[in-house]
C-alpha cells in the first residue's frame, strides 16, 4: 500500500538552515517549551521567498502589473488579456507568475486573467502571512472582480474553499494539487525541521490560539458539503508535497466535483503541463457554452 504520510524530510532536500534552526528549537524546548512553541509558530508562518526563474520571464513581462490594496493588504497583482475575469491563485511560497503558462492560455481564449501575489510572496511586501489572510484576499477579489472561474494551486485552493464560506461566487473552480487537512502541513514542517512530533503539535495549537480558529473546522472535507460551485480537481499521483489522497478525498465529498489524476508531474510541473492546461480550459469553457445554449 502506498504511504501517504508526510514525506518531505526523506524525499525532498531540506535546506541546512532549517535543520540548524530545528536543532536549536529542539534544544530550546527542553528549557523553555513555551518560547520554543512561539518561535516555531512564527517560523511556520514565515514563507521563504523563492526567486522567479528565467522560464517565467517572458510571461511576467507580458503581464500588466499593479499594486492594489486588497483586504487591508497592499499586494502585487498581474493580469493578462481582456474579457470575463478568471482568478489564478498560487500556493504557499509560490507567486502568480508560476501559473503564467496557464494565464496566457486562458487569455488567448478571451479571458482577463488576474493573478495576485499574496502577502509575503512574490513581489508583494510582508514577512509573514497565514490561511485567513489568503482567504480574506480571495473573498475580496471575488467581490471586486466577479470572476467566472477560479483556478487555484495547493494552499491557494485551501484558501479559496475557506473564502467561499461567505463569498458570493457563481462560477467554476479548478483546484490543482489541493490540500485538505491543515494538520498535514504542521506535521510536514516539523519533519523538515527535525523537531519532535510533540513540539509540532504544540506549535499547531499555538497558531490556533493566535487566530482563534480550530483547523479541523477549516478542512476541505468539512466545508465541501456546503459548496455549490462545480469543481474540477487535478492532482498528480506522484506529488510528494501534497499527496493525491487529499484531492481524491475532496472530490469525493464535494457536491458537484470531478477528478483528474496525472502521473510524473509532481507538485509544480502540473502547473504548466499541456494536458492539464487543456483540461482546465475545457472545464471552464463549459460555463460559456451552457450560457450560450440557455440564451437561445
Amino acid at each position: 500500500m502506498k504511504n501517504d504520510r508526510p514525506q518531505k524530510s526523506t524525499n525532498v532536500r531540506v535546506p541546512i538552515t532549517l535543520r540548524v534552526v530545528g536543532s536549536a528549537l529542539t534544544a530550546l524546548d527542553v528549557v523553555a517549551p513555551s518560547l520554543a512553541e512561539r518561535l516555531a509558530a512564527r517560523l511556520f508562518l514565515t514563507p521563504r521567498r523563492v526567486p522567479s526563474p528565467t522560464s517565467e520571464a517572458a510571461s511576467r513581462q507580458r503581464a500588466d502589473r499593479e499594486s492594489r490594496l486588497v483586504a487591508s493588504h497592499m499586494i502585487t497583482v498581474r493580469s493578462w488579456g481582456a474579457g470575463p475575469a478568471i482568478l489564478l491563485l498560487h500556493g504557499w511560497e509560490g507567486r502568480g507568475t508560476q501559473l503564467g503558462a496557464l494565464a496566457e492560455s486562458l487569455a488567448r481564449e478571451g479571458y482577463r486573467v488576474i493573478a495576485p501575489d499574496f502577502p509575503a510572496h512574490g513581489d508583494s511586501p510582508g514577512r509573514r502571512t497565514n490561511l485567513l489572510e489568503f482567504a480574506a484576499i480571495v473573498e475580496a477579489l471575488i467581490g471586486a472582480e466577479q470572476p467566472v472561474a477560479i483556478v487555484a494551486h495547493s494552499f491557494g485552493a485551501a484558501a479559496t474553499t475557506v473564502a467561499l464560506r461567505d463569498a458570493a461566487f457563481d462560477g467554476r473552480l479548478v483546484y490543482l494539487s489541493p490540500p485538505e487537512d491543515f494538520a498535514f502541513f504542521t506535521e510536514t514542517f516539523g519533519r523538515m525541521l527535525g523537531i519532535t512530533d510533540d513540539l509540532a503539535k504544540r506549535m499547531e495549537r499555538t497558531i490556533e490560539r493566535q487566530f482563534g480558529i480550530d483547523w479541523s473546522h477549516l478542512r476541505g472535507t468539512a466545508l465541501a458539503p456546503q459548496m455549490s460551485a462545480p469543481l474540477l480537481v487535478i492532482h498528480d499521483e506522484d506529488d510528494l508535497d501534497v499527496p493525491a489522497r487529499f484531492g481524491r478525498d475532496l472530490a469525493a465529498v464535494w457536491p458537484d466535483a470531478s477528478l483528474m489524476l496525472t502521473r510524473k508531474l509532481g507538485h509544480r510541473r502540473i502547473l504548466r503541463d499541456p494536458a492539464v492546461i487543456a483540461a482546465t480550459i475545457e472545464f471552464i469553457e463549459r460555463r460559456r457554452s451552457a450560457r450560450i445554449a440557455a440564451s437561445r
